[in-house]
């Protein structure tokens, strides 16, 4: 038995001791602790159980995980054979590449899938993560079949369902906590989350860029100004914290700029100081990431787990090489170049001056609110309102020093403290009282009072026994007195995770994460069995409204990870009859039955209808598609992609394109004087849907599907206004035109679907694997062994994996790089079976017999 907390203790009293072995989770993560030899002595248990799978093992970089692989492999070697037990309510947190994670350390016998019927190449994906995590994902039958056979789901409606009289689940009620901020706080506000996205440069995040590329986009870059946004929402404690963090490095990074000469030799000498090459001279040099720094974030918790690389010390010193590579390479390059050099130079402090008088702007905006903190007063207030009703409340809040700070607060209030508030964090961390920059206290993880009794530096399962001793003791002997008993919680996400706290019946959000699932783990604190009886559960949102109105942009993002590509444009989620009709998603992928983030986007979307915010245009998801698939594309596809940009920007995040629009033509050779957006939908012998086969394409009256992308997004983007008077005869023979013209393309592709397939007649969208297409009809016999089908084959399974980063390579590969220069016969010899090592599925599913095309789009010139 594996777990990370003491509630396993009492569960498996009913074997001996002889019989099993609990340990720690947190043995996994730490390097030397012997875990791996432990585990597998003599043999080691027929049944693992791990308890919070989830945590740990759905990212495939952390140590936990790799110690499950060393365990794997060990068993591979010695030919041992154990079983595993994974328990987690939420396997499926952020993305598909989720449960691959968390199958592939433990699948031992993975042959065991062709038992069940499954494809022979499902089992070389979990073999081999770098060829199988993607086509996994991406294949959403396949995917959900496998979650079927091997995840066995208990969810809250079969509870209800089994259980009807027991009244297991209280019904989840969401409650709006509005806030009321002074006008300067709300302009406050409104200047980092509209200006500060695009216009704070973060210089001292990895400065390096300003040598190597564009400043303004780097995904560190983007990391830290999320950040600044998420402790903006959290509170004013944390927003001041980072304020003055950022403040701090960016003067320290100002000074050092000023101590080294404007050129190269200087840049270098900068840089080398900055990482940690050398030291500094003249002055003591600070550590970027010290204790009060790293107080900023809560390292007790990741939201979404992605990024976490525990990488050993090999790994650590090979970046470390590359990064002293780089700085050679780029400062030598500039020894040539002396006013690259300076201007460089100047464009770092320019930024850094511009960054510090932005946050001292808003430091000034916002010096009433940090001594205030309305927000923070109004969550007093209904805490404060619901203990003297008698009633149990837990607080979470993404960041650390926002609990610490919150607790203080309202362990002041005479009638909360009567009543008992504690506090869990996840380590010990300094707090500034009135948001002073000296003498810090030190404040430990877990903490209680009740009246004037102050305990610190608890025990985190004795706070929980305090707070809900009905759902954590076991033993009746174990529950604290009456006078003991705590009536408010507040904690970080630590709190999260496989706590048992529903005797409350309330939560408060002090902050949202921005990953939904984690909202739903906090939920799930509370929405637990009880052993009181209650009708409803109450889920508060503490925000003002116009934080609401800024986090409404994320209902796409939000609504695309519930329901996937059938969430509309304005945050609504269709009815939808089928989950079979639901891609990549949560609700699709999963057997979730309970509402995420309940009454929430609600919020959102009434007040959005309320101010009439649209967002969401077909230019921009074009360009966002083109931006992440450039090498699916031709030169022509990104050629205009930063004036496209720049146009965007322009035209304001209000901005909604109009489908059916008219330009004028700039008397170009040539001219394409139709643009279209085609909706392609294919319809299988008994006219049922084909969703996967949807597509978008692009067409103009030029060059028909060819380069139709490319010729999409540069022409709209050139073409100048019309004005208000048009020849309407001209206009309706040329829109006659292009409707005859699109009437023989339909026909064509629907003829296409009633012949027989050969390599002639192949479907394909890629350029590349056109040109594969184009030099395989040039041959007059096949090498020995390959025939025609397995030819024919190897392109579809390439034209349907084209957006594989491996496919990618090797359609490179064969069109531009090395293996281009083949012969004819090697060549063809070759592609068959470097196609063959990636382990693709045709796909094909149910077989298209007819096809419906609709108009997306039009762009006329005349």
């Amino acid at each position: 038995m594996i777990t990370g907390s003491e509630k396993w203790q009492s569960w498996v009293l009913i074997y001996d001791k002889q019989d099993y072995e609990l340990y720690n989770k947190n043995l996994m993560s730490r390097k030397g602790s012997g875990f791996t030899e432990n585990l597998i002595r003599y043999g080691g248990a027929d049944l693992v159980i791990i308890d919070e799978a989830h945590e740990g093992i759905r990212n495939y970089k952390n140590r936990i995980h790799k110690t499950c692989l060393q365990v794997q492999e060990r068993d591979r070697k010695s030919g041992r054979q154990r079983n595993f037990l994974l328990l987690t309510a939420t396997p499926w947190n952020n993305r598909r590449e989720d449960i691959y994670n968390i199958l592939s350390p433990f699948l031992s016998r993975p042959e065991g899938f062709s038992n069940l019927g499954f494809p022979k190449e499902l089992v070389h994906w979990f073999q081999n993560r770098e060829i199988g995590v993607e086509p996994f994902t991406d294949n959403t039958e396949l995917f959900r079949r496998t979650y079927r056979e091997v995840f066995l789901q208990r969810t809250r409606q079969m509870l209800r369902d089994a259980t009807p009289e027991l009244n297991l689940y209280a019904k989840r009620v969401a409650e709006w906590l509005p806030v009321e901020f002074e006008p300067t706080t709300e302009q406050a506000l409104d200047q980092i989350f509209t200006q500060f996205e695009t216009s704070l440069y973060i210089p001292f995040a990895d400065p390096i860029r300003y040598l190597t590329g564009n400043p303004e986009q780097r995904s560190l870059l983007s990391n830290q100004r999320r950040f600044f946004l998420q402790r903006a929402e959290s509170s004013m404690y944390a927003l001041n914290r980072t304020i003055k963090s950022f403040g701090d490095k960016i003067r320290q990074m100002q000074e050092r700029l000023e101590n080294v000469a404007p050129d190269a030799d200087g840049l270098k000498e900068f840089l080398l100081i900055h990482y940690g090459f050398e030291s500094e001279k003249k002055h003591k040099q600070a550590d970027l990431f010290d204790f009060s720094d790293r107080e900023d974030s809560d390292e007790d918790y990741e939201e979404d787990e992605e990024d976490e690389d525990e990488e050993n010390s090999a790994e650590q010193e090979q970046k470390r090489q590359q990064l002293r590579r780089s700085i050679d390479i780029v400062t030598d390059s500039l020894r040539q170049d002396s006013t690259k050099a300076q201007l460089i130079y100047n464009r770092i402090l320019s930024d850094c001056e511009g960054d510090i008088k932005q946050l001292e702007q808003i430091q000034n905006l916002l010096a009433g609110e940090f001594v205030i903190d309305h927000k923070r007063e109004q969550v007093s207030r209904k805490v404060k309102e619901l203990v003297s009703l008698g009633h149990k409340v837990l607080l979470i809040s993404t960041f650390s020093d926002t609990v610490v700070d919150y607790y203080r607060y309202m362990a002041k209030d005479a009638t909360i403290a009567a009543k008992g508030i504690g506090m869990a964090i996840g380590s010990t961390k300094r707090y500034y009282p009135n948001n002073s920059n000296s003498n810090p206290i030190v404040v430990n993880p877990n903490n209680a009072l009740k009246v004037t009794s102050h305990q610190t530096n608890l025990k985190r399962q004795h706070i929980f026994r305090l707070f809900a001793p009905a759902a954590t003791c076991k033993n009746p002997a174990e529950r604290p007195k009456p006078d003991e008993e705590l009536a408010v919680l507040i904690g970080s996400e630590t709190l999260s995770v496989g706590q048992n706290l529903q005797d409350a019946d309330y939560l408060i959000n002090i902050d949202l994460p921005w990953n939904p699932m984690i909202l739903e783990q906090r939920i799930g604190r509370i929405d637990r069995p009880k052993q009181h009886q209650t009708k409803n559960i109450y889920i508060y949102y503490a925000n003002s409204e116009n934080q609401l109105l800024r986090q409404a942009s994320r209902l796409a993002n939000l609504n695309k990870k519930l329901v996937g590509d059938l969430a509309s444009k304005d945050g609504d989620i269709p009815t939808i009859p089928n989950v079979d009709s639901l891609g990549a998603s949560i609700y699709g992928d999963t057997l979730f039955d309970d509402e995420v983030l309940p009454g929430y986007i609600n919020f959102l979307q009434s007040l959005v209808k309320a101010r009439k915010m649209e967002q969401g245009n077909l230019q921009e998801e074009a360009y966002k598609k083109q931006e992440t698939n450039s090498n699916l594309y031709t030169h022509n596809e990104i050629l205009y992609s930063e004036e496209l940009s720049k146009l965007l920007k322009e035209l304001g995040e209000d901005y909604q394109a109009n489908p059916i629009t008219l330009g004028r033509c700039t008397g170009g050779k040539d001219e394409a004087t139709g643009l279209i957006a085609l909706t392609v939908e294919y319809f299988g012998p008994n006219g049922e849907a084909i969703p996967s086969k949807t597509q978008t394409i692009f067409w103009n009256d030029k060059t028909g599907e060819k380069d139709g992308y490319g010729l999409a997004i540069a022409t709209s983007a050139n073409t100048p206004e019309a004005s208000s008077v048009f020849s309407a005869k001209h206009l309706l023979s040329s829109a006659n035109n292009l409707y005859n013209q699109l009437v023989k393309v339909k026909s064509y592709w629907a003829a296409e679907l009633q012949q027989e397939e050969t390599l002639e007649n192949l479907n394909i969208t890629s350029e590349r694997i056109n040109a594969i297409k184009k030099r395989l009809k040039q041959f007059d016999n096949l090498p020995g062994g390959l025939d025609p089908i397995t030819v024919r084959n190897n392109i579809k399974k390439l034209s349907a994996w084209k957006e594989l980063k491996q496919v990618q390579k090797l359609l490179r590969e064969y069109t531009e790089g090395s293996k281009s220069n083949l012969d004819d016969e090697t060549f063809l010899v070759q592609l068959v079976q470097d196609t063959d090592k990636l382990n693709l599925i045709a796909n094909d599913g149910i077989k298209p017999t007819s096809l419906r095309v609709s108009l997306a789009a039009i762009l006329m010139r005349a």
